[in-house]
């Protein structure tokens, strides 16, 4: 794959590859350094999806953790009332 060492483009939402880069006054695409900077921004945003995937699944298993003992606690005191009416 050419872009490797640039991180995953493959997975980078379409609105962060149509945004061009922001350059600074000093960045020039074509040199060594305009390239180096490119690439730092692109990790930077490869980091920050990262993060952003980590706290997503990290709110998701708590839904789900707190929507099983809801329904366990549920089944509970349905169990609780049937066995008193029988």
């Amino acid at each position: 794959r050419r872009f490797e060492a640039f991180g995953d483009i493959g997975r980078m939402p379409q609105s962060e590859l149509s945004a061009p880069a922001p350059m600074t006054s000093k960045s020039n695409p074509t040199s060594k350094e305009g390239l180096a900077d490119l690439q730092k921004q692109l990790l930077e945003m490869n980091l920050k999806e990262h993060e952003n995937k980590k706290e997503m699944h990290d709110i998701q298993m708590k839904f789900f953790e707190e929507g099983r003992l809801f329904f366990k606690e549920s089944r509970e005191r349905y169990a609780k009332k049937e066995y008193r009416t029988s």
